[in-house]
C-alpha cells in the first residue's frame, strides 16, 4: 500500500514539475467584479456592462445592480474591453480603462468610468 502510494506521488510530482499540470489551469475559469462610476464619480446603477472579447463577441453581459455593481463568473483568461449601455440603450462613452486584462483563476476588481449619455429634452407638440 505504501509503495503505491510513493508510485503515485512521485508520478504526480513529475507531472507538475514537466507542466503538464497547464491542462489544468486552462480549465479554472476567472471572475471580474466591476463598478460602473459617471464622469462626477457617482455610481450609474441599472446599467448593462459588456465585456467584449479580441475577436469583437461579446464574452459577457449583464446589467448593474443599483449601486452599479456587476460580477461576471466564468471568464477565459484575455483582455476584454467594456462596453456600457444606460436603461434607454444608449451607449455610454467608457473614459476609463481602455481594457482589463483578465487572468487564469484569480478575482479581479474594476473601477469603470463612463460619460454620461447626454439627457433628450422633451418637446410638447402643439
Amino acid at each position: 500500500m505504501r509503495t503505491a502510494f510513493i508510485i503515485a506521488f512521485a508520478a504526480f510530482l513529475a507531472l507538475a514539475l514537466t507542466g503538464s499540470c497547464e491542462v489544468i489551469k486552462k480549465n479554472v475559469k476567472s471572475i471580474v467584479k466591476i463598478t460602473v462610476y459617471d464622469d462626477s464619480n457617482v455610481p450609474y446603477g441599472y446599467v448593462t456592462v459588456a465585456l467584449v472579447n479580441a475577436s469583437g463577441k461579446v464574452a459577457a453581459a449583464e446589467a448593474t445592480n443599483e449601486r452599479g455593481v456587476v460580477i461576471f463568473e466564468g471568464l477565459d483568461s484575455g483582455t476584454y474591453t467594456v462596453a456600457v449601455k444606460n436603461a434607454g440603450q444608449f451607449e455610454c462613452k467608457v473614459l476609463e480603462p481602455d481594457s482589463i486584462s483578465v487572468s487564469v483563476g484569480k478575482t479581479k476588481t474594476v473601477d469603470v468610468i463612463v460619460e454620461r449619455p447626454p439627457v433628450m429634452e422633451q418637446r410638447t407638440l402643439e
